[in-house]
């Protein structure tokens, strides 16, 4: 699969992907980011697989982490990490997902 922008949800699958801020890559939404939920998950095509990684960056590529996190687990899942901000969700300047080692990353946002 590939990167994919659809309405008020994006779809990420690819390392080193700028999500929303002042360059994000293609087919990715520009500018501030309101997010609803994101979800770590594993497709049929990508599962996630024993310590496969999720590394999610504040902003760019030179951000802070804000989620780092390892799969630690005995079989290949569909669930890796989930976070949900509720309504009216949260505010930031941009994502960048630095490892994403099997699966996708869902962002839902408001």
């Amino acid at each position: 699969m590939s990167n994919r922008y659809v309405g008020k949800m994006i779809v990420c699958d690819t390392t080193d992907t700028q999500i929303g801020g002042d360059n994000p890559a293609d087919n990715m939404p520009k500018g501030n980011l309101c997010i609803l939920a994101m979800k770590w998950i594993g497709t049929e095509a990508k599962p996630i697989i024993q310590s496969n990684d999720l590394n999610i960056l504040w902003g760019k590529k030179a951000g802070t982490g804000i989620i780092t996190t390892r799969a630690q687990l005995a079989a290949p899942t569909q669930d890796g990490y989930s976070v949900e901000f509720g309504y009216p969700g949260w505010n930031c300047n941009g994502l960048y997902v630095e490892d994403i080692d099997g699966g996708e990353l869902q962002i839902f946002l408001a």
